[in-house]
């Protein structure tokens, strides 16, 4: 995606259509099930609070999102088939977004929500230090019993 929004124009309008992540076409299409897309895998490239979060610049404004419906289905209202699309395999084949390239020189600060500080003069901080590392080096301890009590050594 970020290739896309690199070579692009601003403004430019981009035509993706995708399985939905649960139809049969996305588990034929891609048997290793590392890529499965649904309505929150663009929205993350748009503005949007996880993309705040996890500080991913807007590349994209969100035009428009079409789910296409299996044809056995056109009979049942929409509102029914995008409620059933999230419980049951199969009824929404496909997704068709389309997504405006942004261009702006402005950058989403990095602000973390969770930021861990280790004070060493602290004594909670030091006492945080020594119980975890008890607790590491006390399963380090037992794996290695068990290990040598499997080969028989003790």
């Amino acid at each position: 995606m970020r290739e896309i929004h690199r070579i692009s124009k601003d403004g430019a309008l981009f035509y993706i259509r995708v399985p939905n992540w649960n139809s049969s076409a996305a588990m034929a299409a891609d048997p290793t099930h590392w890529n499965q897309f649904n309505e929150a895998t663009f929205q993350q490239f748009c503005q949007s609070p996880l993309a705040e979060q996890y500080s991913i610049p807007r590349l994209f404004e969100m035009v428009s999102i079409d789910h296409r419906f299996h044809p056995k289905l056109r009979l049942i209202p929409r509102g029914v088939l995008k409620e059933l699309m999230h419980l049951l395999s199969g009824v929404c084949d496909e997704l068709w977004v389309t997504l405006r390239s942004v261009k702006s020189n402005r950058t989403i600060p990095y602000n973390p929500k969770r930021t861990f500080h280790f004070n060493p003069l602290k004594r909670e901080d030091r006492k945080a230090a020594v119980v975890y590392g008890a607790v590491f080096w006390g399963v380090i301890a037992l794996f290695a019993l068990t290990l040598l009590d499997l080969v028989g050594l003790v």
